[in-house]
């Protein structure tokens, strides 16, 4: 990352540069080391990293101050709107949470909220695309997931070689009626479902 993503604006705070900087539980790279940790804070890192795993990708990580936040707590996981939704879509989609590589398509930290566009200087979002593409190659995943439409047009600029989809994004507001939320969320895992039967790109 550090090799290949150096163009940051200067309101973009980047994250560790060692798994020792990140958060000590379960987050989304680059804030945290992307691999599962379990759903309790400081989650112990596991052995070995997950072999051809469904690679979910967002946007970008979030706030700077919700990363200092989530790196005190040591994990994302339990006080989290989105991951509870993720969780349920990963659940329904019959993909357990320790066989998936949980990223970003935007490197660094949005200075204010993680809503809104990153600011950027020239070269930032070429190098983030090269990076991601890089992101396929390490991490071989047997198919990849974008959550939300900003990571969707990412992931298809990277032009990953393997099957891929587009889903709603776990914070997305179609998600917050209670009423509608639980089918919602088998419409979206049955999405994920289908691409991980599926020999064809989105």
């Amino acid at each position: 990352m550090s090799r290949i993503v150096q163009s940051y604006h200067p309101e973009v705070r980047r994250t560790g540069r060692t798994i020792d900087e990140l958060i000590a539980g379960t987050a989304f790279f680059p804030g945290g080391t992307g691999v599962w940790r379990g759903e309790k804070v400081k989650g112990q890192l596991p052995q070995d990293f997950p072999q051809s795993p469904i690679m979910l990708v967002a946007h970008n990580f979030d706030s700077v101050v919700a990363y200092e936040r989530s790196k005190s707590r040591g994990g994302e996981v339990e006080a989290s709107f989105f991951w509870k939704i993720l969780r349920e879509c990963l659940r329904e989609s019959h993909v357990p949470p320790e066989n998936c590589f949980f990223t970003n398509a935007l490197m660094g930290l949005q200075p204010r909220s993680a809503v809104g566009p990153m600011p950027v200087v020239q070269g930032y979002e070429e190098q983030c695309r090269e990076f991601l593409g890089r992101q396929f190659e390490i991490v071989g995943p047997q198919a990849v997931v974008a959550l939300g439409r900003k990571a969707r047009d990412r992931v298809r600029a990277a032009a990953p070689s393997v099957p891929w989809i587009d889903v709603l994004h776990p914070s997305a507001r179609e998600f917050k009626p209670r009423a509608t939320r639980s089918q919602l969320i088998k419409e979206q895992a049955a999405r994920v479902r289908l691409i991980l039967g599926s020999d064809s790109h989105a």
